[in-house]
C-alpha cells in the first residue's frame, strides 16, 4: 500500500537468525513495479518469501480479518500445535459414529 500522493513505499527490517544478521528491504512503486533485498542482495518475492516466513508473517491487505474468526483461531492453534491430523482424525469418527445410529 502506497500512501496517497507517494510515488512508493519502503520496508525494511532487521532479524537475527543465531549469530547472523539478516536485512529485509522491499520498495513498492506507484507504478506496481516492486524490488526486493535480502542483505542488499536483489531477489525475488518468491524467495523473499520463502526466507521472511519463518520469522515474519506476510499478509494481504484485510487477511488479518481472518485472525478475528473464532474458527479459522482454533485452525491456527490446532495447526501451530500439529493437532489438524488428530482433530480431523476424530471429527471423521464423529460422523461415521453418527451415521451408524442412524442406519
Amino acid at each position: 500500500m502506497i500512501r496517497y500522493g507517494a510515488d512508493r513505499g519502503y520496508v525494511y527490517a532487521e532479524f537475527f537468525e543465531k549469530d547472523k544478521k539478516i536485512k529485509i528491504e522491499r520498495t513498492i512503486y506507484a507504478s506496481g513495479r516492486s524490488r526486493a533485498r535480502i542483505n542488499e542482495e536483489p531477489v525475488g518475492l518468491k524467495e523473499l518469501c520463502e526466507k521472511v516466513s519463518p520469522m515474519l508473517s506476510i499478509c494481504g491487505q484485510r487477511e488479518y480479518e481472518l485472525l478475528l474468526d473464532e474458527e479459522r483461531q482454533i485452525d491456527i492453534i490446532d495447526h501451530y500445535g500439529g493437532l489438524l491430523p488428530i482433530r480431523n482424525s476424530v471429527a471423521e469418527g464423529y460422523t461415521s459414529s453418527k451415521a451408524d445410529l442412524y442406519i
